[in-house]
């Protein structure tokens, strides 16, 4: 009986053994489970970190580009306004020989 008792208490124990193995490898695949969805969340947040990092650089950029054309559109401008003030100059000179031209000449009167 004792030996019966002995291979019971022992069936017993590797019963438990594998039962005790078979949690242990149901937790770990639980807890891989659980790393993988938080792995794919981070994953997600990355993708969605990138998007965002993307259209910011895009709107960077296309902002650089308007300053660069609003730039170059005053730098015209600043152009165009020294020429009118230099035609606006030369201008002023020739009124001001016309004027001494004219000042040369005398009109009669003729008198009937």
């Amino acid at each position: 009986i004792q030996f019966y008792k002995k291979e019971e208490n022992s069936f017993k124990k590797i019963k438990n053994t594998k039962n005790l193995r078979a949690e242990y490898a149901l937790q770990t695949k639980q807890a891989v489970d659980s790393l993988s969805q938080e792995l794919e969340s981070l994953t997600n947040q990355s993708e969605n970190i990138t998007d965002s990092i993307n259209n910011a650089t895009s709107v960077a950029e296309q902002s650089a580009a308007s300053v660069e054309a609003i730039s170059t559109a005053v730098d015209e401008q600043i152009v165009a306004i020294s020429n009118i003030a230099t035609s606006a100059e030369k201008l002023n000179n020739l009124s001001y020989e016309m004027t001494e031209m004219i000042q040369q000449y005398s009109v009669k009167q003729e008198t009937e």
